[in-house]
């Protein structure tokens, strides 16, 4: 039978073109289109084509049960109970996929247990919606709440903290407001670092236990 043939099936190639050709002992064959796109096997991979809208939604979630203070996550010294909230690991520069680092936390089509935001998510910002600031008249007494952002430049599981703890208690607007949403940007903003994370402390000054909802998106 004569060629030519798919270099990575051995069957006859279905192309329009020439078969394309990978590197001996580089990455493996990933696609010819998409995210997918790495033709050559190159390493880091090329920059991936026909991407949609960078974005993600979180689907709204009570925040509960509270825990008896201190924990690992309370900031408030005077706290009695604690609950936090967190994003997930946003992978804000998927497109450097294939890019050597030290950890195994990573595969072929990114980071391992993060969400990729295409584009490199560039000018995009984290909106957290709270709800039920109304609820009860008691809903926002006694309330503290910090935020603390994590990251790192190039691996998952080196992320850490990356600013102290910031007092934000005045973003949970007064009486008759039922929400309020809360924004970040992640540090670079146009070019932002690669791995980032917020998490949200709610520590409360008294025993007082009702139940805020918080919802979340990145776009």
């Amino acid at each position: 039978m004569s060629g030519p043939f798919d270099p990575y099936t051995g069957a006859p190639w279905q192309g329009s073109g020439p078969p394309y050709r990978r590197n001996v002992g580089e990455v493996p064959f990933d696609g010819h289109s998409g995210w997918a796109k790495n033709p050559d096997g190159t390493y880091p991979f090329p920059a991936p084509e026909r991407i949609g809208t960078p974005s993600w939604f979180g689907a709204r979630t009570p925040l509960t049960p509270w825990v008896a203070a201190p924990t690992a996550q309370t900031v408030a010294s005077a706290a009695v109970l604690t609950i936090f909230w967190e994003s997930p690991l946003f992978d804000l520069r998927p497109e450097l996929r294939g890019v050597a680092n030290s950890s195994s936390a990573f595969s072929a089509g990114g980071a391992l247990g993060s969400v990729p935001i295409w584009r490199g998510g560039a000018g995009g910002k984290l909106y957290i919606q709270v709800y039920r600031l109304n609820e009860t008249a008691n809903a926002l007494t006694d309330i503290v709440l910090n935020a603390i952002e994590f990251g790192d430049v190039g691996d998952p599981v080196d992320v850490a903290q990356i600013i102290p703890p910031s007092d934000i208690t005045d973003q949970l607007v007064g009486p008759g407001t039922t929400s309020t949403v809360i924004i970040f940007e992640p540090p670079g903003a146009g070019a932002p670092q690669r791995f980032w994370r917020v998490r949200l402390i709610f520590d409360r000054l008294s025993n007082i236990q009702n139940i805020y909802d918080i919802k979340a998106a990145y776009y």
